[in-house]
This record gives C-alpha cells, structure tokens and sequence, in this order.
C-alpha cells in the first residue's frame, strides 16, 4: 500500500504533507507498528487519484485493510495476492494471444445445418 505513495508523491512525508496526517502515522504502518486507520483510506485513495470502483483503488484498500491481520494471516494473503497478480498476468498474456490468432485467421463460416433427407417416392 505505501509503495504507491511513495511512487507517486516522491515519499511518505510529502504525502502525509498532502493529506494532512502527520508522516509518523506512515511511517509506524510501515514498520507494522500500527495497523493503517480505515476510516483514512478513502481519502487517501482519492490524494492519490485512485478513482472509485477501479480495481487500484480496491487493491489500496484491501491492502489497507490487511495491515488489521496478525503477521501470519497477513503473510499467507500476501502471498495470495502476490499468486493472484502472476495468474491475471498470464490470463491477460494468452488473451492477447487468442485474440491475435482470431485476428490472424480467415473466419470460417459455419457449415449449413443439415437438411433432412427427401422423402422417398413411392411409385
């Protein structure tokens, strides 16, 4: 959560700065001293242009609200999201790919349906 501070306001003391909190209050999250102050989160969602219903904005809170766990539930959800972040990448690698071999490829039309045989003449 704090890396994306750090990442886009240049450290956490110039963020603190911005949203009014006094940077201790960072850096004791940091350290795992104190878990991050929910009630916050949102605003500091918006300082840092996370716009509403976005999934960065979700992952912010969520990581937010991770720093609430005991270190060892906090590792083992880390490291889920960590294995989630591996597995959309590589959704998202073999749709481009799907999507280049459909676009590379004459369409095939479908084959007419069937037609029942003609009724057999009785003569």
């Amino acid at each position: 959560m704090l890396y994306l501070l750090v990442e886009r306001h240049g450290s956490l003391r110039e963020f603190a700065a911005r949203v009014g909190q006094s940077h201790t209050v960072f850096s004791q999250i940091r350290a795992g001293l104190r878990p991050a102050p929910l009630e916050h989160v949102p605003q500091w969602a918006d300082a840092l242009g996370l716009a509403e219903g976005t999934p960065e904005r979700e992952r912010f809170i969520d990581l937010a609200a991770l720093t609430h766990l005991p270190p060892e539930s906090r590792a083992r959800f880390e490291k889920l999201l960590v294995r989630h972040d591996e597995l959309l990448a590589k959704f998202q690698a073999m749709r481009r790919l799907y999507d280049e071999l459909q676009a590379k490829s004459p369409r095939h039309p479908r084959p007419p349906p069937r037609q029942p045989p003609p009724p057999e003449r009785s003569e």
